[in-house]
């Protein structure tokens, strides 16, 4: 019998689902991944959320996790993306913390914030995020992985990192990455593999889950597709109407959504397939995350830490 490898697992925490990637430590493949729900309102629950992550690795991993990491949504933390000053990347580092400094209505020490600087011209993008959560964040991923996490992200730097990854072909150009999740939409603005903006679009009324009312859903599905097109419409594409848009996120297995989106989006859209160059799990043991569009930030987290010593 071989030996179990050392593996990462990476895990994208939202309002409404777990996500999971596990990866070996040396190599740049996914061996297992799965989509868990959370109970309502109780994702930042540090025991229902030390379970969900107990139990995604008891029931889906493959290999023995030796490294963490995992994410927290845009909007419950902060992403800023401010223009590089002149100088090294202490410099820069320093001027992205004080740009957060100004955005925020807390003082930062109530924060966990780090900064890192882009190639140039690109800028230097700063997350936050509250102390309190992260604590609880920390402390349910060392309980339930039994692993204290080498990193905490926001879910949209991993989107941006697995699209590098997989996308090579668009590197030196313009691309719209959407993140459709259930609690909201985050609309990526990247350029030469770098982020140029994020924004993000609260849903007025977020879906039911699957199993819901369909009335309910098909409307709020619509609105959400009509906001989104309005939004690219308005601004996104605004002088650069070679920009390419991939879907990913929660609602980007839904074929109903998708249908809604090539109605009233102004332009063609793709699903961002995580698994496009880096290879994913088994299909035949993993059906069900394909197509791999809603795991695409937590890959992304999963690539991070994989290509760190």
């Amino acid at each position: 019998m071989g030996k179990t490898p050392a593996t990462i697992a990476a895990f994208d925490v939202g309002p409404a689902y777990l996500k999971f990637v596990e990866m070996p430590l040396d190599e740049r493949r996914v061996i297992a991944a799965g989509i868990f729900p959370f109970a309502p309102g109780r994702w930042l629950d540090r025991e229902h959320l030390a379970a969900q992550i107990r139990s995604a690795i008891d029931t889906t991993a493959v290999g023995r996790v030796t490294r963490v990491i995992a994410s927290v949504p845009l909007g419950h933390a902060f992403l800023r993306v401010a223009a590089r000053p002149e100088g090294d990347d202490a410099a820069a580092r320093a001027h992205g913390r004080w740009d957060m400094s100004r955005y925020l209505d807390r003082p930062l020490d109530d924060y966990l914030v780090d900064a890192w600087p882009q190639p140039a011209p690109a800028g230097v993008v700063t997350a936050a995020l509250r102390c309190g959560p992260a604590a609880t964040l920390r402390d349910a991923l060392t309980s339930g992985a039994e692993v204290p996490p080498d990193a905490l992200d926001v879910d949209v730097a991993g989107i941006v990192n697995a699209f590098g990854a997989n996308y090579p072909e668009h590197a030196g150009r313009a691309a719209v990455l959407v993140q459709a999740n259930v609690p909201g939409t985050a609309v990526l603005r990247v350029r030469g593999g770098s982020l140029d903006e994020a924004v993000l679009l609260r849903h007025d009324v977020a879906p039911p889950r699957i199993d819901g009312d369909a009335q309910e859903r098909a409307e709020s599905l619509l609105g959400i597709a009509v906001r989104l097109g309005e939004r690219l419409r308005g601004h996104e594409l605004s002088g650069d109407d070679e920009a390419a848009v991939f879907l990913c996120g929660d609602l980007a297995a839904d074929s109903d959504f998708r249908e809604l989106l090539h109605t009233h989006l102004p332009v063609p859209f793709s699903l961002l397939n995580p698994f496009r160059s880096i290879p994913g799990p088994d299909p035949d043991d993993f059906p069900g995350v394909y197509p791999g569009a809603p795991l695409a930030a937590v890959t992304g987290l999963a690539l991070r830490l994989a290509e760190e010593p």
